[in-house]
């Protein structure tokens, strides 16, 4: 999500794309944007430090991409996820209490479960709209063969009454060259 230009082009990236576009949706469930529709800009310029509107968070981010190491969204409602570990001997005690401590997985996250069943449902779109676009095209291209061919037989056709004519021409005028020696 935070690779932001294709590489070797000045494009957006459609995994940036989106990851604006899931951001903007988290963003809009926050009580700052319920209540005012504005809220922090995690852009590289703003760094969280001004309050926007969405379309206005949208454009700068296309522009500057997030705010370095911006992966958690704090300002915007997420929590960042805390490991437990023991330190030193004397912790035998806390030890027993982190055993029973899962570690953070982002797969437990059930924004990431939504931001992963949405990136499957778009990756289906877009090779669905892949394969419909081939079959256009390949329409297009079926199309175009025949029309070149018919142009092709008609001008063909033109050329043969043209030829037809022109031999008519010569015999008629071969007539006329007889019936003048005569």
């Amino acid at each position: 999500m935070y690779n932001r230009l294709a590489q070797g082009r000045k494009t957006l990236t459609d995994e940036f794309i989106n990851g604006v576009n899931i951001f903007i949706e988290t963003a809009k469930q926050l009580p700052s944007f319920i209540s005012d529709g504005m809220f922090r800009c995690p852009c590289s310029k703003h760094k969280n430090q001004v309050h926007l509107r969405p379309d206005d968070i949208i454009v700068d981010l296309y522009r500057r991409g997030f705010m370095p190491q911006y992966w958690y969204w704090t300002s915007h409602g997420e929590y960042e996820p805390h490991f437990h570990s023991a330190c030193g001997p004397s912790t035998s005690s806390n030890i027993a209490e982190d055993e029973n401590i899962t570690a953070y997985s982002p797969s437990q996250d059930p924004l990431y479960s939504q931001q992963i069943s949405a990136l499957q449902a778009e990756l289906e779109q877009v090779r669905k709209a892949q394969t419909d676009w081939q079959v256009q095209i390949q329409a297009q291209i079926q199309m175009q063969m025949q029309v070149q061919q018919a142009q092709h037989n008609q001008l063909l056709d033109e050329m043969r009454k043209m030829k037809d004519q022109l031999s008519e021409k010569e015999v008629a005028t071969g007539d006329d060259a007889s019936t003048d020696s005569e």
